[in-house]
């Protein structure tokens, strides 16, 4: 009996972690993004012992595109401290073909980029993030996922 006891306890936390860490990760559930013409905010992270390379995330990952959306607004914000400098970009692997067009870096201190999705063909489409420091020395990257679920 206390096997078993033992067994549903260790299940129970495993579980519980799991749920957290998908809630954290923003990953999970239904589209994130559903309003034609809407903005869909992409927050990049950096924890604060993350010195440089690849320890950011982005939230949520993937990001899912889908309700019948059209021309979604994807926003992706950097915190405070960071910037897309010279060369930094949005890049999507294979290119933007047409789904994705109207690329720009903005805002206060450059912390804001964004493209626009048209969510005409379903698929997911890797993409990758570069930006630095404000002082454009230390480079960070990642590689996330949109999801197109039309």
């Amino acid at each position: 009996m206390t096997r078993g006891f033992t067994g549903a306890i260790v299940v129970c936390v495993g579980l519980s972690a799991c749920a957290q860490l998908q809630q954290v990760l923003g990953g999970g559930g239904g589209p994130h993004c559903t309003r034609s013409n809407g903005a869909c905010p992409i927050d990049v992270v950096v924890p604060s012992n993350c010195t440089q390379g690849s320890c950011v995330a982005v939230r949520p990952d993937p990001t899912i595109v889908g309700g019948g959306a059209r021309d979604v607004h994807l926003k992706w914000t950097l915190p405070q401290g960071y910037s897309f400098c010279d060369g930094d970009a949005i890049k999507f692997k294979g290119g933007p073909g047409n789904q994705f067009s109207e690329p720009q870096a903005s805002g206060e201190g450059r912390r804001t980029y964004q493209w626009k999705d048209a969510n005409t063909a379903k698929g997911p489409f890797p993409y990758a993030v570069r930006f630095h420091d404000k002082e454009c020395r230390t480079l960070f990257e990642i590689d996330p996922v949109i999801v197109n679920d039309m």
